[in-house]
């Protein structure tokens, strides 16, 4: 649907969300500090998130506003 390198969350508390790729709605593929920092012990909001900074600008910059995402 859409991309933003800077975003921030409009819902949880101006929350980071670096290389954000809207899939759904306000659903994103985007990097997580804290997903990097705790693992699958911290939470998420739906996002589907990368804890690999390097791997998150890749996967951005590879996908255009348009190509199809399955996530499962």
């Amino acid at each position: 649907l859409q991309k933003n390198k800077d975003h921030r969350s409009n819902l949880y508390n101006n929350a980071p969300m670096p290389y954000a790729i809207f899939y759904q709605g306000n659903v994103a593929i985007h990097y997580s500090q804290d997903f990097a920092d705790k693992g699958y012990e911290s939470g998420s909001h739906g996002c589907s998130q990368l804890r690999d900074y390097q791997v998150a600008k890749w996967l951005y910059e590879q996908l255009k506003v348009g190509d199809r995402v399955v996530v499962y």
